[in-house]
């Protein structure tokens, strides 16, 4: 039976802030799934981040997806991330960027009382 999981964070890419990022496969295949997003903006590329993530607000509305379907988190510490990955109501995470990063964000989500899924692109 295909039903969305649940919120899925995506973690933006510091490069390719078009394609990888905000509005990239993560975000489209989780939105395509049915599931909530919640966006954490890669602090090399807020405000661009920002900006595709007015646009997508925008589409939300317009398109009448439920209220919440996106959210937009800017914040440049660790803690930030741990946060979004750690909270009880995530139920996937999706990361591309360093191998540093991904194994981090793989290791908070098995930490957890009931792990999330993790897809992950490490370079």
């Amino acid at each position: 039976m295909n039903v969305p999981l649940g919120p899925v964070v995506v973690f933006g890419a510091s490069n390719f802030p078009f394609a990888y990022s905000t509005t990239g496969g993560d975000t489209a295949s989780a939105f395509a799934a049915g599931c909530p997003v919640v966006v954490k903006a890669h602090p090399a590329h807020y405000h661009t981040s920002a900006m595709v993530a007015e646009a997508i607000a925008r589409a939300a509305q317009k398109s009448n997806m439920p209220e919440g379907a996106f959210s937009h988190i800017a914040g440049a510490s660790f803690e930030v991330g741990k946060a979004l990955v750690m909270h009880p109501l995530t139920k996937a995470v999706g990361f591309t960027g360093s191998f540093a990063g991904g194994k981090q964000l793989f290791d908070w989500a098995n930490q957890r009382k009931c792990p999330s899924c993790f897809c992950g692109n490490g370079q």
